[in-house]
């Protein structure tokens, strides 16, 4: 027997007796905006033997209507692919609908705006494949976070994002907000899973996904896991010495008239 299949022994071992045998979710689905957490979330699940990352269903914000994001989830969901799924996917009634008569938990992981803006900038700066790397590369530090607060072509006016076009920071956060209130979902912020919450947060998750709360044991020490190739720190409020005074007076404008942004503040 390898060390291989011997860890996985173990692992299966000591899930089982944390959780009093009783088995874990056969899906999950971790949605966020990108940059708000997905792949923290992921690692966290990770610890769980029975699962793993099985599907990448990122691709559905780059879709503008629910019909399109509908019939392109079908399509990749319709082997039912058992395990993690990961989406970046802007809410979608006849999604959520969906997901509610398959009977899958949907995570939803949020993040204050500012932590996201700043992430995604030094993400699609340093990223040559980027969608935004063609659009920001030209721009110094200063200006390419400008563009990613107040949209760039069309992301001006409405959700839009191509190689053409970036959303806003208020029509980013809007075309997902809705998940929020969504009675198929749990969601939790990125601050509350890396802050003084979190204990409360792991119950919330264990006790959403049927688990004991002694698996949150198994949940921390995927938080600790840092092997992301898309986490760059891994830590909160990083916006506060990163955002300029313009770019905070331009968030705050947008704050001002679009309340779904306030509530995704943290502090």
């Amino acid at each position: 027997m390898n060390r291989t299949t011997l860890s996985r022994i173990i692992r299966r071992v000591e899930f089982s007796m944390l959780n009093n045998f009783q088995s874990a979710p056969q899906t999950v689905l971790i949605n966020s905006i990108p940059k708000a957490g997905t792949h923290l979330m992921s690692s966290m699940l990770n610890e769980i033997p029975q699962l793993s990352i099985s599907l990448d269903l990122t691709d559905l914000d780059k879709l503008m209507n629910d019909d399109a994001r509908l019939r392109l989830f079908k399509s990749k969901t319709k082997e039912s692919t058992q395990g993690i799924w990961l989406g970046h996917i802007p809410y979608t009634k006849s999604i959520d609908q969906l997901l509610l008569e398959l009977n899958i938990p949907v995570i939803f992981i949020y993040r204050d705006p500012r932590d996201i803006v700043v992430s995604l900038l030094h993400y699609a700066i340093k990223n040559e494949n980027h969608i935004y790397h063609e659009i920001l590369r030209e721009q110094d530090a200063s200006s390419a976070l400008q563009t990613l607060i107040r949209g760039y072509g069309n992301g001006t006016h409405h959700y839009e994002l191509s190689h053409t076009s970036i959303p806003s920071l208020s029509n980013y956060v809007n075309a997902y907000s809705a998940w929020i209130d969504s009675k198929n979902c749990i969601a939790i912020s990125y601050e509350d899973l890396m802050g003084i919450n979190q204990d409360e947060n792991l119950d919330r998750l264990c006790n959403y996904l049927n688990l004991n709360r002694s698996v949150k044991k198994l949940l921390k020490r995927g938080i600790g896991n840092k092997a992301s190739s898309t986490l760059r720190e891994g830590k909160i409020k990083t916006w506060t010495s990163e955002i300029t005074n313009d770019a905070q007076k331009e968030i705050n404008a947008q704050a001002w008239t679009d309340s779904s942004l306030k509530t995704f503040f943290h502090g």
